[in-house]
């Protein structure tokens, strides 16, 4: 798993982690993402993947944002 470009030095990530619930007993991590952002502001690396839960996802919901959201 790499970066798809190298992060430059500086700046801040946001990390965004999408699971099964809200129940680390139960729930599992589905997928991980992390975008590098320049002090400025710019993108300058990202990364995703999914994982592998070992079951079954289970109901999933689609939601499905309006333009102005």
């Amino acid at each position: 798993m790499r970066l798809k470009q190298a992060p430059a030095t500086g700046g801040f990530a946001v990390v965004d982690v999408e699971t099964t619930g809200l129940y680390p007993r139960t729930d599992r991590v589905v997928e991980v993402a992390v975008v590098h952002l320049s002090a400025d502001g710019q993108i300058t690396g990202e990364f995703s993947t999914l994982m592998n839960l070992g079951r079954d996802v289970g109901l999933t919901l689609n939601c499905q944002r309006s333009p102005g959201f």
